[in-house]
C-alpha cells in the first residue's frame, strides 16, 4: 500500500479482503455522511493536539500529552520514549 491514496475507495479493498469484510458494504458505510462527519471531527482534534502528519504516536501521562514520534519508528524506540516519560526523564 505504499504511496497509495487513502482517500480513494480502492485503497481499502485489500484490507477488507484480508479481514473478510465485504468491500461494498464497507465502502457504503465509509462514504456515509455520519462517518465523514466523525472522521472530520477526529482530524480536527488531532490538529488541536499538534499532529501535522501521519503516522504520529501520542501518549498521555498524568493528563499531559506527549508526541512520541512522527513517521516510522521501531516499537522499541517508542517503548523507550514512553518509559522515560513515565519515569519523569522526558518533559514537554
Amino acid at each position: 500500500m505504499e504511496n497509495e491514496d487513502s482517500a480513494e475507495n480502492e485503497f481499502y479493498r485489500s484490507i477488507c479482503e484480508e479481514f473478510s469484510i465485504p468491500f461494498e458494504e464497507f465502502i457504503q458505510e465509509f462514504n456515509s455522511p455520519e462517518i465523514k462527519s466523525k472522521t472530520f471531527s477526529e482530524f480536527q482534534l488531532n490538529r488541536q493536539w499538534g499532529v501535522a502528519g501521519y503516522p504520529t504516536v501520542l501518549f498521555v501521562n498524568n493528563e499531559e500529552l506527549f508526541k512520541i514520534y512522527y513517521g516510522y519508528r521501531e516499537f522499541e524506540g517508542m517503548k523507550e520514549a514512553i518509559e522515560k516519560i513515565v519515569a519523569g526523564e522526558l518533559t514537554n
